[in-house]
């Protein structure tokens, strides 16, 4: 059996692979499409005219011969095709935002066919797809109807199928994927109705044995955990082949993409980058990049890993004060904890700090006021009036902050005036006029929704509500009955 991640032969009507990738691309088009897009909404054209713009530009590259290690640029930002090493027959990509996102992927490969002609091809997609043979576009998603409709993660897969005329011999195939919305991701798997031998395209001026070399190297690469305590070594160890002109970077990165180590590695099997107390908690991404002795990038991996401190527990009622003390106290002095360790890969990147705000609560709970950064308090009020999605979640921290200044107000006359004016004029449910970025339907949002919908009411009971045009006590009302549907 062959387990050459580099080349394999591929059965008829078997997923095509490999493949070298470039991207994810990631452009944040929410300042041109503020409501749901039309691959999150069939009955709407939102994002079409943005779609095509960015469809147009990707024209003009995506049919360029590729090859590994070689740099692409599309929407301003630059990436090296690498080896794809993913083994499931659909591959995906992605993230979800709180507002709307395009997500662009290209991908190539080589293949052999024994016999010239027309072939078919099955294509399960995602998104907007083009692909290409030898230079040439010969689909587009745009232009075919799909055959069948599969439900797949949040949304569908869309399954095509279409012909291509094919030389003898070697054949390159193009294919760049595309997707707008909340949910940015695409999924992509080709298949065609007669066996190949596919390869992926060798970097420029690396033999197919040296590129085997690199390649055993890679999959010798084993981490001894992916968590590590204070008391461990962060890094891992490797089989090093001693390949001419080859030299291995080792990178530690943090979640944001910040290096924070580097080794070279030319002998030896261990790479050290630190102890885990060196660290702070959180997660962090090890990279490996294997250049030529003139710096050129060849190809790359890459490992989640995190660090943590184990803390014991105060268990049972009579550590309930003590329990509340210190958790008010941890927010209060890590503001960034919450998506930092607990959300990070997607909350704490997409929100922009905007999590902050519990550690506002946790000083105002505590009587710190001057401690306040009343700017997170205001930023936080603006991203819940342009009601991007999870805006609900924030919400919450207003709603008690301002239970709490109706009270004893402690906050600048201007932030209080625009916490309630972000309460006032909230769409809290489906029922109400407006559009908006934000999911509705689950199980947690709907609860969010709700309780904020009660507690806002209770809040107001005598203001009308801008959004809706309704007094607070209506809210109050309606909140609570779907509160109490929601929990039978």
């Amino acid at each position: 059996m062959n387990t050459n991640p580099l080349y394999l032969t591929v059965n008829a009507h078997e997923a095509i692979k490999p493949w070298i990738v470039a991207g994810p691309f990631y452009q944040d088009v929410s300042d041109k499409v503020k409501t749901m897009t039309f691959f999150e909404n069939p009955y709407s054209s939102a994002g079409k005219d943005v779609m095509l713009e960015i469809v147009e530009e990707a024209k003009k590259i995506f049919l360029s011969p590729a090859s590994e290690g070689q740099l692409i640029s599309f929407a301003d930002k630059s990436d090296y095709w690498r080896l794809l090493r993913k083994h499931e027959g659909i591959f995906s990509w992605g993230r979800y935002n709180f507002s709307n996102h395009c997500c662009s992927v290209f991908l190539s490969t080589t293949f052999a066919l024994k016999h010239k002609g027309v072939k078919q091809f099955e294509l399960l997609t995602s998104g907007r797809t083009l692909i290409g043979f030898n230079g040439r576009m010969v689909f587009d998603s745009e232009d075919y109807s799909p055959i069948e409709a599969i439900e797949f993660g949040y949304g569908y897969l869309y399954r095509y199928k279409f012909d291509a005329t094919l030389m003898a011999g070697l054949n390159t195939v193009s294919v760049a994927l595309f997707r707008m919305g909340r949910t940015s991701s695409v999924s992509f798997s080709l298949r065609c109705n007669d066996e190949i031998e596919a390869c992926s395209p060798l970097p420029e001026g690396i033999t197919k044995e040296l590129r085997d070399r690199i390649e055993e190297e890679v999959s010798s690469i084993r981490l001894e955990r992916d968590v590590f305590y204070p008391e461990h070594t962060v890094g891992f160890s490797i089989k090093k082949l001693l390949i001419p002109k080859v030299r291995l970077k080792a990178q530690l990165l943090s979640i944001d993409g910040r290096m924070l180590k580097e080794v070279t590695l030319n002998e030896g099997n261990k790479v050290v980058f630190c102890s885990g107390a060196e660290i702070p908690d959180g997660e962090y991404e090890v990279k490996c990049i294997w250049e030529d002795d003139q710096g050129q990038f060849i190809t790359s991996t890459d490992f989640n890993i995190a660090k943590i401190v184990p803390t014991p527990t105060l268990k049972g009622f009579d550590f309930f004060d003590e329990r509340k003390k210190r958790t008010l106290e941890h927010f209060t002095e890590n503001p960034n904890f919450l998506f930092d360790e607990l959300w990070s890969p997607v909350a704490g990147y997409i929100l922009g700090q905007r999590e902050q705000i519990w550690a506002q609560v946790a000083r105002y709970s505590q009587g710190l006021y001057e401690e306040i950064d009343e700017k997170v308090i205001i930023d936080t009020c603006k991203f819940i009036m342009e009601r991007r999605d999870c805006s609900e979640f924030l919400l919450q921290a207003i709603i008690r902050l301002m239970y709490w200044e109706k009270e004893n107000p402690s906050l600048k006359f201007e932030v209080r005036e625009l916490m309630k004016s972000v309460i006032l004029g909230f769409r809290y449910w489906v029922d109400e006029p407006g559009e908006a970025l934000m999911h509705m339907g689950s199980e947690n949002h709907r609860l969010l929704l709700h309780s904020a919908e009660f507690l806002a009411g209770q809040l107001f009971p005598s203001e009308e509500f801008t959004n809706s045009h309704q007094r607070g006590l209506y809210h109050a009302t309606k909140g609570r009955l779907y509160l109490s549907e929601w929990l039978k």
